[in-house]
């Protein structure tokens, strides 16, 4: 279950946190200083109509973004049969994970190869 949108008090946006633009559940995955002076959001949807999108937000130009606290989560049981609900919730989050995790064993071998040889 989604956490309960809160509007963010400060205005530092750290990668992997979740926010709500436009209707809709984002995670940061960068973010950068922008000219006007506000910043520059590079996001993944998570939600039901933008999951698995790239966008990117100004924060000057959107009026409502707020930040989604994990520590307002609340949990409720999977009544579904054999948990199949949780299961394919669960599944996606683990695939990104190992996804992420390949990439950068990728990346760091051919680094330690070159040191040793």
């Amino acid at each position: 279950m989604q956490a309960p949108a809160t509007p963010l008090e400060n205005d530092h946006y750290i990668p992997g946190m979740r926010v709500e633009i436009r209707d809709a559940e984002w995670r940061l995955k960068r973010v950068d200083r922008s000219a006007d002076g506000g910043y520059l959001l590079e996001c993944v949807g998570q939600s039901e109509l933008v999951r698995g999108r790239s966008a990117q937000f100004l924060t000057r130009i959107e009026q409502n973004i707020r930040v989604l606290d994990p520590a307002r989560t609340r949990l409720v049981d999977d009544l579904s049969d054999n948990s199949l609900a949780g299961e394919l919730h669960i599944n996606p989050v683990f695939n990104e994970i190992r996804r992420y995790r390949l990439k950068a064993t990728a990346m760091y071998r051919p680094s330690l190869s070159r040191l040793w040889c």
